[in-house]
């Protein structure tokens, strides 16, 4: 027995020891960091912070909106240009665009012939083509150099530059046979414009007549590029004619003032000459306005005033183009309107009627039309593309 106490004694002290130790494992581990105080609700004087949000989701990317499709029968051009001109017979596609880039397409055979970069700074506004020769006039605004320069398209090169340095492009036109170019530059600041009539054969000025006190202008040149005309910002319309030799100063065969003659028209913002001289279109909104040029001493006839748009129309789409078409009976002056729907409507300025369509699926900010009227080009707002294809005849014509 005295043996047996000192066991049970440690028994019982081991027993105790494991009770302790289990207490110690139920409660939770010591921390020496001192726990933070109970939040305590604002008083009334303060806001409540507002919990923090959880970190967004990130959202898919959206993908570009499709292109609109083309109509059956129209071509697309993956390309982009603010300026556009067609050969007379529609085979050649002249362009320019903001980066100084002159650009040419052959349409008959689906070839890019080129894109040549004029000098950096150059951003190309104005590209016209002869209607009887492969050749096309360029103009450019915040040029460093020459405002304009000419290429040929067949076969395809650059053929030289017009004007001095340091001026900007406004307007420019050529005459049917390529011989001569028409051009309306100023200096950077446009407080001084001068329009040039210039052989192309020989780079010889031919005429250069100022314009004092206009700010902005557009040119005309008819089919043999003897006469010219000219349309300022001010409203005033003018026609020459060239002398026989470069010493000799155009003489003016018109002048008009177009808000004196009807308070309701204002300046033209299109113009277009006919083919032998005899007659100047302006547009203006949707309103074309035809003046007499007097030739060989004849009396003019009246000017007459047209709206051009579908009958009954409150509110017609504004003309955005007049050119000179060869028809079956000569050449007539024909506006082009680019309704907001869709593509291009071509109207005749005589009698107001639509002559033919073009569809491009597409709302069109530029465009141009062939010598004949056969063909278009659309350069589409929503898409960096041109669409282009064969004129659609109206109903109405045989």
């Amino acid at each position: 027995m005295r043996h047996a106490l000192p066991s049970l004694s440690l028994l019982i002290l081991v027993a105790l020891a494991c009770t302790a130790c289990g207490q110690q494992a139920d409660a939770p581990p010591a921390s020496s960091a001192t726990a933070p105080p109970a939040p305590t609700p604002p008083g009334p004087d303060e806001v409540a912070a507002e919990p923090e949000p959880p970190p967004p989701a990130e959202r898919p990317r959206s993908e570009p909106p499709p292109r609109p499709p083309a109509p059956a029968g129209v071509q697309i051009l993956r390309r982009d240009a603010v300026a556009l001109a067609l050969s007379g017979d529609g085979r050649f596609l002249a362009g320019g665009d903001l980066g100084g880039h002159a650009l040419l397409w052959d349409l008959t055979r689906g070839r890019f012939l080129w894109a040549d970069r004029t000098p950096e700074g150059n951003r190309l506004v104005k590209v016209a083509f002869a209607a009887r020769a492969p050749l096309y006039l360029a103009g450019a605004t915040h040029a460093p150099d020459r405002p304009w320069r000419l290429w040929s398209a067949d076969p395809a090169e650059r053929r030289g530059e017009l004007g001095d340095e340091g001026l900007v492009a406004i307007d420019g036109a050529l005459d049917d046979a390529g011989r001569r170019a028409l051009t309306l530059s100023s200096t950077p600041d446009g407080g001084a414009q001068r329009f040039e009539l210039w052989d192309l054969a020989t780079r010889d000025l031919l005429a250069r007549v100022p314009l004092t006190r206009a700010t902005r202008g557009l040119v005309a040149l008819d089919a043999a590029g003897e006469r010219f005309a000219v349309a300022d910002d001010l409203g005033t319309v003018r026609v020459w004619a060239r002398g026989p030799d470069p010493s000799t100063p155009p003489a003016e065969l018109f002048v008009s003032d177009v808000s004196a003659g009807d308070p309701e028209l204002e300046r033209p913002s299109r113009l277009a000459l006919s083919g032998d001289g005899a007659s100047l279109h302006g547009a203006s909104g949707a309103r074309v306005t035809r003046w007499s040029v007097p030739v060989d001493g004849a009396a003019p006839a009246p000017t007459t005033t047209r709206t051009i748009g579908e009958e009954g129309a409150t509110d017609p789409d504004p003309i955005r183009g007049l050119h000179r078409v060869r028809g079956e009976h000569g050449s007539v002056i024909v506006a082009v309107t680019r309704p907001i729907a869709d593509g291009l409507v071509i109207w005749s300025t005589g009698d107001g009627a639509v002559i033919g369509r073009l569809e491009t699926g597409c709302r069109c900010e530029s465009h141009a039309l062939s010598d004949d009227g056969r063909v278009a080009v659309c350069g589409c707002a929503d898409a960096a593309e041109l669409r282009w294809g064969r004129v659609r005849a109206s109903p109405s014509e045989p």
